[in-house]
């Protein structure tokens, strides 16, 4: 289930990258290039499933 109708993540993936950039903030703040990428693998899955492709 999406969280609204304008993103297409959902709770569960909402989760893993809350918990990627809580990692982040206990570095001083910032996220490295493996957490961005691997943030932004989450959101091409969840906009890949979303519109069907």
């Amino acid at each position: 289930m999406r969280i609204s109708d304008y993103d297409h993540v959902n709770h569960r993936e909402m989760t893993q990258i809350l918990a990627i950039v809580g990692v982040a903030a206990l570095r001083k703040g910032e996220l490295t290039t493996r957490q961005k990428q691997r943030i932004d693998r989450i959101l091409a899955a969840a906009s890949k499933r979303e519109t069907g492709q």
